[in-house]
């Protein structure tokens, strides 16, 4: 197969873009240099890459998708395990599925540029917001920004008695959701309001279980939030499918994180959701 895919023409990068790839990268040696070149402009189909380990391979690879995304190709990871799959998004800055996953995805839930560079828009696959850490420690008001810096919606910190409760509104100071801790059974749980009337419920999913919740939708599929909650890496999915991803590799601002929302998706819900979450480890 990989000599079939050989000479393709496909993904090839402009040597201008590979250029301001690596400029951005001037610590790369020489060999990792001409690998991104090599990546970037061969237009093979299929690229094979060996290295011993600790010959920075990883590194050299994020510069390269870096290329490739800054030409508008959309770039997707995938491993057989998947450790191997959360270690590829982590250290190249790459979305990745795992191969089961990957073979059972339809291709427009995936196939959609990263926006690995700074500022960069996302466009039609979705959008991402720059949250605030120890929100509960806090206790006041904070903005939630786009990634073009632009303020786009606002959490409104207010303590209720012994309850705490956060209102998000839009940019407008419309009010879009209200989240609400419920103190109904052993277990706490948060609730998420519109106008008075509760849309979803979220509480750990069960005693022991390290970092799951479990969503309960109101008129609409149920959901489940699961990886490292704690550090802000993690999912949010809806009946096999990511509808959201919580990580801090895309901003480098302190105490911040991002929140990446699939297309057609609950923007302001997803976003109160994470709150929520944010308001239940707080107290573990």
């Amino acid at each position: 197969m990989e000599a079939e895919r050989r000479h393709q023409g496909v993904a090839v990068v402009p040597s201008e873009g590979v250029a301001g790839a690596l400029a951005a990268h001037p610590t790369l040696s020489a060999e990792q240099v001409a690998l991104v070149w090599e990546l970037a402009s061969s237009g093979h189909g299929i690229e094979s890459v060996e290295a011993g380990a600790g010959a920075g391979k990883t590194y050299a690879l994020r510069v390269a998708v870096d290329a490739f995304v800054g030409a508008g190709h959309p770039v997707l990871g995938t491993s057989t395990s998947n450790l191997a799959t959360r270690t590829l998004e982590q250290e190249a800055g790459v979305r990745a599925l795992n191969t089961t996953r990957l073979a059972a995805a339809p291709r427009p839930s995936y196939a959609w540029p990263m926006g690995l560079l700074r500022n960069r828009t996302d466009g039609p696959g979705g959008e991402r917001f720059l949250m605030r850490e120890k929100l509960l420690s806090i206790g006041d008001d904070f903005w939630i920004e786009n990634e073009q810096g632009e303020r786009a919606y606002k959490v409104d910190g207010k303590a209720v008695r012994v309850r705490q409760t956060f209102v998000l509104e839009d940019a407008s100071g419309d009010e879009v959701a209200r989240i609400q801790e419920r103190k109904l059974s052993i277990r706490d749980k948060v609730a998420i309001e519109r106008n008075g009337d509760t849309v979803a419920t979220i509480h750990k999913a069960l005693v022991g279980i390290r970092d799951r919740f479990s969503i309960d939708v109101e008129d609409g599929e149920d959901m489940k939030a699961h990886g490292n909650v704690v550090d802000h890496e993690y999912e949010i999915e809806r009946d096999g499918d990511t509808v959201a991803t919580i990580s801090k590799k895309w901003f480098r601002v302190r105490e911040s994180y991002g929140v990446e929302v699939a297309a057609d998706t609950d923007i302001p819900l997803i976003l109160a959701i994470t709150v929520a979450i944010d308001s239940l480890t707080s107290r573990d």
